[in-house]
């Protein structure tokens, strides 16, 4: 939807399910376009990459994920009247459960023989609770005095969403991409926490988006990071095209990828316009015609 300016803006409008639906339909044809060239069900690996090279591609996304918390936690910390606007409570606690349940995955499997994997898992996880436990009233007991009174972050504006039920149907979407997506000699309760994660995260992005469309405009250093959560959407698909190259397929998991990564399209799109328009410093206006200032 344009704005006064001409601008694009973040509103529940035709054109901002548009661009959704639009991103995901280009990301599932770009995924048989390049299935097709490699051969289908016939293709053969092309030896391109070693086993390392996955891991290294799997912890730089799950890194990109990490960084994308750190980054609301700097905003709320340094900020903290204002620093959790448009951090939505429901999408936190969502990717906490991601979190443990892709660390879980990682530190199972072939990956865990990798340190950075254990740095990675075992940061992320503090780093979600960290954010959570500054951001949820219910467990402002856990800070225990560590931050002065005059520092101490509002918490998450009061938000109803039906978060168990988007739990419950993400962990049911989860266990039929491993029915129908895992063969079946590699199903393992390893491949069920990596698409619970999956699944979890991309459905944890839909509060997110009604706490963004609330907030009107964002804190800079909240833009970055949900910025930073659609790159790290990015270099997970990156590494689902890595593994078709090699001819290992799995459609059900990368399609919780592709959904992670659709819904948050069209907030990348007025987030580019809004740094080219302002400069890295500025808010992040996700609606036209909003004179206050955060």
């Amino acid at each position: 939807m344009a704005g006064a300016d001409g601008s694009t803006s973040l509103t529940t409008s035709l054109g901002s399910a548009s661009r959704i639906g639009i991103s995901l339909v280009v990301l599932v044809g770009l995924y048989f376009a390049l299935w097709s060239h490699l051969g289908g069900s016939s293709a053969e690996p092309l030896y391109l990459v070693e086993p390392h090279h996955i891991v290294l591609l799997f912890t730089a996304c799950n890194t990109a994920f990490f960084a994308s918390t750190l980054l609301m936690l700097a905003s709320v910390l340094s900020d903290p009247a204002r620093g959790a606007l448009g951090v939505s409570l429901h999408s936190q606690r969502l990717m906490l459960v991601a979190v443990f349940f892709r660390s879980g995955f990682a530190l199972s499997g072939v990956f865990a023989d990798s340190w950075l994997t254990w740095i990675e898992a075992t940061l992320s996880t503090l780093a979600s609770g960290a954010l959570l436990i500054l951001i949820d009233p219910m467990l402002e007991s856990l800070q225990l005095g560590m931050i002065p009174p005059d520092r101490k972050p509002v918490p998450a504006a009061p938000e109803a969403y039906p978060s168990l039920l988007l739990l419950g149907g993400s962990v049911a979407f989860a266990l039929l991409s491993c029915r129908y997506g895992v063969p079946k000699e590699q199903r393992s309760a390893q491949w069920v926490c990596f698409a619970i994660s999956i699944y979890v995260q991309a459905g944890a992005v839909l509060p997110q988006r009604a706490a963004l469309l609330r907030a009107k405009r964002l804190p800079a250093l909240t833009g970055h990071a949900f910025f930073v959560l659609a790159i790290a959407g990015a270099l997970r698909l990156a590494m689902w095209v890595v593994l078709m190259l090699e001819a290992e397929l799995h459609t059900w998991l990368m399609l919780g990828d592709y959904l992670h990564t659709a819904f948050l399209a069209d907030f990348v799109v007025v987030y580019l316009r809004s740094i080219a328009r302002e400069g890295f410093a500025a808010h992040v206006q996700l609606a036209q015609g909003m004179a206050e200032s955060v």
